[in-house]
């Protein structure tokens, strides 16, 4: 299935199964207090697109004191997305597939970074 940097909403029913899926992972985090909770055939980011271009800013610093990790900033780049870090660090991109699903993608897109 082909898919641009805006991601796709289909009904196939490998991303519906995810979808049903990626509801119980958000309520077991809830639940668990675990706000890292993963369900494996679920997107790696829920409330984006299936195939979505992502970012993620790894700027969180050290783990917390009980050795669990801060989270990144996570957003949609898409088509088009303008953002400001409020702190340095490393800028990592994706497609929104689920972990352990990407050797069937195929394919490329361009990003660019500026500076304003």
């Amino acid at each position: 299935m082909a898919a641009g940097p805006e991601g796709v909403r289909d009904k196939a029913l490998a991303h519906l199964l995810g979808d049903a899926l990626g509801k119980i992972e958000r309520f077991y985090g809830i639940v668990t207090r675990n706000s890292q909770a993963n369900i494996s055939a679920t997107k790696r980011l829920e409330d984006a697109e299936w195939f979505a271009l992502i970012g993620v800013i790894a700027d969180a610093g050290n783990p917390r004191a009980d050795g669990t990790p801060t989270s990144h900033r996570s957003f949609v780049i898409g088509k088009e997305a303008s953002i400001t870090p409020t702190k340095s660090g490393y800028l990592y991109c994706f497609a929104n597939d689920a972990w352990g699903f990407y050797e069937n993608n195929r394919g490329f897109v361009t990003l660019t970074v500026s500076r304003d």
